[in-house]
């Protein structure tokens, strides 16, 4: 039906579709052309290229038009700076200071007093001089992104092995769902949940099949495919089950992700299905899902403007609505910044969260610790100096040039002093941020506590990891640089001592692989350094960082060979991507092997 834009129903050739009558339009059907399915077949292909080929492009313009922006931004600051106010001139004689410059006005006397004290300072002008860094390409994060870039141009294939198993017609599926229901509401796959949990709870009680519900099918495939230790799947019966899940969710989601009134549904589904996708390397899908996601959100956040103030409805159903919505747009968006992220090797920052998110009364505890550490999270980033800060090491991912004063820096970590100061006692781990011991994690059982300095140390390692490489000689470049390096490493430390810890706790599941990379990407980015004593310590740090990844990854993609990555070769993506398919959890092993691939690398160093 061109109307409907998908199959019509209807019980004979001569009536109406079904679904046009319904919605009161008129059902005009498409001309099928029967001898023609194979010219049908390539036409589609080509409105799918067609289709990428502009996602690109409007990405392409979107990451140039905000290129733009911050240099224009930061021009008409800089002209700002130097339009503060006059140049004076101070002579010494005889052991006193005697202004040469004339002042002829109150407003030049004015001007004076404030930079009297400046001039007078021993550091002078340190603390308004621009640093300049530089960030390296050759890290963890770029070679994932351009991995996955190469593998995303090609095409991904409906493997067989899995998809046509005769495993789900032997085994009913149906047994696994509640087991599966329980790992997505207890293990964390996302930072807030997606899913009001006892409003689905109740909801699928009333279904007679929860097999033809979406959202469930969605939750299953996700859970499926999911590492943590309640995980009950071997590896293949990951896949095998997953992609039953994921088949018949698909089906479901092309008949309803454009149907009103069915929005928030699909906006559901295409968020939590992007773990599959991405799992399965069906990383086109994730492209086209994630800005189908990205549509549904925005036009959410324009039908109900009044979702982020969910905390102020009285009625029940609507304030849980609402915060289904707020928590599904940032999703949303993170996701969309992600495929970017790899796709395009770009990474925005996205600031549209500082909105504080809705607890729901009537959650888990867990899950109300979770959404009032992100939303005290949220307002540490909300704050000017820390979205300048904080901004700039994703810009910087780009390959660009970071410009920071070191004013701006002193503010930054007193501001980020100030905020842990003022945390409840219940979230803070120890009375300073980065007092924290190895001993201190091991008696901790509040895993509260343990997130929240996790969050402290991983944002420590986000920005002092871009001081590494100054473009200048200084000794305010050296300093930050030397206090950069100890700083990463220490905080590094801490974040493995937490993550073990989080495998000890049953109070939280976490997935160690997700909070082990970037650690290991900053200790990577150190031995390029070139300081002998560094590079020792920071080597044997990620062999244990090495050794705790490995633990996350299922032991029968662990003995993976791998093959060569960055082949100048143009049969390279294909290369990589027919020694993955077969592998029932792909992107593992190629995470894998490209942090064992980088490991190899500075071993050499």
């Amino acid at each position: 039906c061109k109307q409907r834009r998908r199959k019509c129903e209807k019980s004979c050739d001569s009536e109406p579709c079904a679904l046009c009558t319904k919605m009161k339009k008129k059902c005009i059907p498409q001309e099928i052309i029967k001898d023609q399915s194979s010219s049908n077949e390539d036409e589609e292909d080509i409105i799918n290229e067609k289709y990428t080929d502009l996602c690109r492009q409007v990405q392409d313009l979107q990451i140039e038009m905000r290129i733009l922006e911050t240099s224009l931004i930061r021009q008409k600051e800089a002209t700002k700076i130097t339009k503060q106010g006059p140049v004076w001139n101070i002579l010494v004689e005889n052991g006193r200071l005697i202004l040469e410059s004339d002042i002829k006005t109150f407003e030049d006397f004015h001007n004076y007093g404030n930079s009297f004290m400046r001039y007078l300072s021993p550091f002078g002008d340190t603390f308004q001089t621009t640093l300049v860094f530089e960030k390296q390409v050759s890290s963890l994060f770029h070679k994932t992104a351009s991995t996955i870039s190469q593998l995303a141009n090609h095409a991904y294939q409906n493997n067989t092995l899995y998809t046509k198993s005769y495993i789900v017609k032997c085994i009913d599926p149906t047994i696994f769902v509640e087991k599966l229901i329980d790992i997505y509401f207890h293990c964390f796959n996302n930072l807030v949940p997606m899913v009001h949990e006892n409003s689905y709870r109740k909801y699928i009680k009333t279904l007679g099949n929860v097999l033809e519900d979406p959202v469930t099918l969605a939750i299953c495939a996700t859970s499926s495919v999911h590492t943590c230790p309640h995980a009950f799947f071997s590896s293949h019966e990951k896949r095998y089950f997953g992609e039953y899940f994921f088949s018949k969710c698909i089906d479901k989601l092309v008949d309803i992700f454009d149907e009103p009134g069915r929005e928030v549904e699909s906006l559901i589904i295409t968020n939590t299905l992007q773990t599959f996708m991405f799992v399965t390397l069906r990383l086109n899908e994730c492209r086209k899902w994630a800005n189908i996601g990205y549509v549904i959100a925005s036009n959410l956040a324009q039908k109900y403007p009044d979702y982020i103030h969910g905390k102020d409805i009285e009625d029940n159903d609507t304030r849980i609505l609402y915060a289904t919505i707020h928590r599904n747009f940032i999703i949303a968006h993170s996701i969309m910044s992600l495929v970017n992220m790899f796709s395009e090797c770009a990474y925005e920052y996205f600031n549209s969260k500082k909105r504080p998110l809705d607890v729901l009364p009537d959650e888990p505890s867990t899950v109300k610790s979770t959404v009032e550490s992100l939303n005290l999270v949220i307002k540490l980033e909300s704050n000017p100096i820390t979205a300048l800060i904080y901004g700039h090491p994703c810009v910087s991912n780009r390959n660009q040039i970071l410009h920071l004063t070191f004013e701006d820096i002193i503010r930054y970590e007193s501001v980020v002093m100030e905020w842990w100061k003022a945390l409840p006692d219940y979230l803070k781990i120890s009375e300073e941020p980065f007092e924290c011991t190895k001993e201190i994690i091991g008696k901790c059982t509040d895993f509260r506590k343990l997130l929240m300095s996790l969050y402290i140390h991983g944002l420590a390692i986000n920005i002092q990891s871009n001081f590494f490489h100054p473009k200048e000689t200084s000794d305010v470049h050296q300093v930050l640089r030397e206090k950069a390096t100890h700083m990463v490493i220490y905080s590094a430390a801490m974040i493995l001592a937490i993550v073990k810890r989080f495998t000890e706790l049953d109070d939280c599941c976490f997935s160690p692989a997700k909070l082990l990379v970037g650690p290991m990407d900053a200790l990577i980015s150190l031995t390029q350094l070139g300081n002998s004593e560094i590079n020792h310590k920071t080597k044997t740090k990620i062999e244990e960082f090495l050794h705790e990844f490995k633990k996350s990854i299922s032991p029968d993609h662990q003995g993976f060979s791998h093959v060569p990555f960055f082949s100048t070769s143009s049969s390279a993506p294909v290369i990589l991507y027919e020694n993955y398919k077969h592998l029932p959890l792909p992107f593992e092993a190629v995470l894998l092997d490209i942090v064992r691939n980088s490991v190899r690398d500075i071993s050499e160093i």
